[in-house]
């Protein structure tokens, strides 16, 4: 098994300010799972420049002097810093407009860093972010109801949302998605070890009950999903809409909602267009809560284009319970003609745990500062462990 520490990347420093701050990620290295699973390498390895800026975050204040907002929203090669811990209270989500970027919030203090009332939205090139927990919830301020989403990836063109790698995010109390990737301009985008959870259902969306957990959306093109926790999300988890290619590895999705199998992974093309699905899902466990449908095998699709590729191995749920069953079982498409036996994409379709394996180091190993986890991440864990808990309406 691949393992790989949490560090910022980059070159031996030479100077003593450089030293100090890597000093500073190294003791924060408990944070990271002692295993980290790699199916494929992250879409880049971000790098340092010699004109890098190391950017300290002092203040917990949504804008102004030393805070996160004011790091992202400059210019150039940057690594965010964190001397604070705590809330940080959003008036509106947090725009990336300038790439190579990387946000390292393993070095806050405990208890870490917690963004609510609004989210991240990624628009640019070469991004990591590591070790934060978005929980936009249900209040009244921060950013519209109907676009408040954890972390979103993709931009109007002619911005450009591409190598973007995000490991060991608490993703949680979204009104629209926890997760979603949009635009045909953003590519190569991979979330790991991480925590996508509670999108709120009956809350503050203008549409109403909304509770969503991941959208690869139309067009968007290599998003990798590798060895999370998706729970208590209503619908979407995921749903992968046409045009779109992703991987889904690993994962332990537990607790989607009472509707339909669309609720659960839903490959639905709803737009009726000619775009296919590319998809490869391996090694993924989903388990129904008391409440859950599963009526239909995991992955659905209603419509979907004839050619469309989904390759599927080693997956356990509803429709395949266990390794005496094919593997398609796990499928229920309105055309099984588009499902492959050979593996769509050029790097291959691997998963470095079975599906038998994968619930014991989701549960250990996923989102924020795994081995400091919040009151918060350690419920969620525990209802999935316990085969417990609901999908919640909201926080008051």
């Amino acid at each position: 098994m691949k393992s790989r520490e949490i560090q910022l990347p980059g070159r031996p420093c030479r100077s003593p300010l450089l030293l100090a701050l890597l000093v500073l990620v190294l003791a924060y290295r408990c944070l990271e799972p002692a295993h980290a699973i790699e199916n494929d390498a992250p879409p880049f390895d971000w790098e340092p420049t010699s004109s890098t800026r190391y950017i300290k975050v002092t203040s917990l204040s949504d804008s102004g002097k030393g805070t996160l907002r004011e790091c992202v929203l400059a210019q150039g090669s940057r690594v965010c810093l964190f001397e604070v811990g705590g809330t940080i209270k959003l008036k509106s989500d947090i725009v990336v407009k300038y790439g190579n970027l990387f946000i390292a919030g393993q070095t806050a203090p405990s208890p870490g860093i917690t963004l609510t009332q609004a989210g991240i939205s990624i628009q640019a090139q070469n991004v990591e972010i590591q070790h934060l927990a978005i929980r936009p919830g249900d209040s009244t301020a921060g950013s519209s109801p109907g676009q408040r989403n954890a972390i979103s990836v993709g931009g109007y063109e002619p911005r450009a949302a591409y190598n973007v790698s995000l490991r060991n995010m608490s993703l949680t109390w979204a009104v629209d998605e926890n997760f979603s990737t949009w635009y045909q301009t953003t590519h190569d985008v991979w979330l790991q070890n991480s925590i996508i959870a509670e999108a709120l259902n009956d809350s503050i969306h203008p549409k109403g009950p909304h509770s969503a957990g991941v959208l690869i959306g139309t067009d968007t093109k290599n998003v990798t999903l590798n060895g999370n926790l998706i729970a208590f999300n209503f619908d979407r988890n995921p749903y992968v809409e046409p045009g779109a290619s992703a991987k889904f590895t690993n994962n332990l999705v537990y607790g989607w909602g009472t509707r339909g199998p669309w609720n659960i992974c839903n490959l639905t093309n709803n737009f009726e267009n000619l775009s296919p699905v590319i998809g490869a899902f391996i090694g993924n466990l989903w388990i129904p809560a008391s409440f859950s449908y599963q009526q239909n095998s995991s992955i659905y699709a209603g419509i979907i284009a004839p050619t469309s590729q989904v390759y599927v191995h080693d997956n356990f749920g509803p429709g395949r319970p266990n390794d005496t069953y094919p593997d398609a079982d796990i499928t229920s498409l309105v055309d099984p003609s588009v499902l492959t036996t050979t593996c769509p994409f050029s790097s291959g379709c691997t998963a470095d745990l079975s599906a038998a394996d994968t619930e014991s180091y989701v549960l250990t190993n996923a989102g924020s500062r795994p081995k400091q986890r919040s009151s918060i991440d350690k419920r969620i864990v525990s209802d999935v462990q316990n085969r417990a808990g609901s999908i919640k309406d909201c926080l008051s």
